[in-house]
């Protein structure tokens, strides 16, 4: 970053298929939504404190309400992402209101 005059990091964390974030009130979303490792509470504030005291500044996110996927494969968390035809389509459904209560 140094190197091509960068001091700001958007840190895309999750995707459509991987959620290496452990949340440690929801950790079905990693257990179940893992593609690999797993970054834990701790790792993530030892990167953004080396971020930090680099002049670096970290935007993580966290992409929702779309590119949820990984969040069908979990049994707590299956009924709030649309399903079509058995398949999880990568996105909350809307019309639920246990959608509204996971997220909020």
């Amino acid at each position: 970053m140094l190197f091509n005059k960068l001091n700001v990091l958007h840190w895309h964390i999750t995707d459509e298929d991987s959620f290496p974030y452990e949340i440690p009130n929801m950790p079905d979303l990693s257990v179940y939504g893992k593609v690999g490792g797993v970054y834990s509470v701790n790792d993530f504030k030892t990167i953004m404190n080396y971020a930090r005291v680099r002049g670096i500044r970290v935007v993580p996110e966290i992409d929702t309400p779309a590119h949820t996927e990984s969040w069908g494969r979990s049994l707590k968390y299956k009924d709030i992402t649309i399903n079509c035809n058995g398949e999880y389509e990568g996105q909350f459904d809307p019309t639920l209101n246990k959608t509204w209560e996971v997220v909020t």
